[in-house]
């Protein structure tokens, strides 16, 4: 399921779960009835645990970890990064963390030119 469509049916489901509770006339009053309880046991069975975020999430700390161990063992490989300033590992893992998504794919394609990276 692409992301356009998994956020339909969020939204499918989010206004199937709030008619549930006393139909959608009542306009945005029906939305304070919905217990928000609900609405995040569902956000979590249906998408942060589905099969494909599952795996998307897999594939990002895939890619993640080999970047990590890459530049921990060449910290060189990443301009700015001093570990003499501070733990090897808390230099490495500030660098990745201030990284953007464009950043970090560039960084990693130019580390792993034969292996493409997802996060």
């Amino acid at each position: 399921m692409d992301h356009l469509s998994l956020c339909e049916f969020v939204v499918e489901q989010i206004f199937d779960l709030r008619n549930r509770h006393g139909g959608a006339d009542r306009g945005a009053q029906q939305w304070d009835m919905v217990p928000i309880r609900s609405v995040e046991q569902f956000l979590y069975r249906e998408v942060y645990s589905s099969g494909a975020l599952g795996r998307a999430r897999a594939e990002s700390i895939e890619s993640l970890t080999k970047m990590f161990r890459y530049l921990m063992e060449h910290p060189e490989a990443a301009p700015g990064l001093d570990p003499d300033k501070k733990p090897r590992h808390r230099a490495v893992c500030d660098y990745i963390a201030g990284m953007t998504d464009r950043y970090f794919f560039r960084v990693y394609e130019g580390l792993f030119p034969d292996s493409p990276a997802t996060i």
